[in-house]
């Protein structure tokens, strides 16, 4: 069974990698890495449906709820990503 989580993980690491490479400070790789370890855990919850049900479970909602909330938390990753790497540009 393929692990989908291992490539995207690959790649982040890569991109923590070329952030250091270009002169980003450490505060900023470390939020880059946040933001993109809880993008992980999103597409984790979104490929695994064991996964899932004991994210359903813990929060206590409707899978039709616990899906809104992966799926806000999923978009929320990527706008906070769009940001912090252009304002990392930005202050260059």
């Amino acid at each position: 069974m393929k692990n989908p989580v291992l490539l995207p993980a690959l790649l982040n690491s890569v991109m923590i990698f070329v952030g250091y490479l270009l002169g980003l400070s450490i505060q900023r790789l470390l939020l880059i890495a946040g933001i993109m370890l809880l993008n992980l855990i999103v597409l984790h919850a979104k490929t695994d449906s064991v996964f899932f049900e004991r994210l359903t479970n813990w929060f206590g909602l409707s899978p039709e709820k616990t899906r809104n909330v992966v799926d806000f938390v999923g978009h929320t990753c990527l706008v906070l990503l769009v940001i912090s790497g252009s304002s990392a540009n930005a202050s260059r």
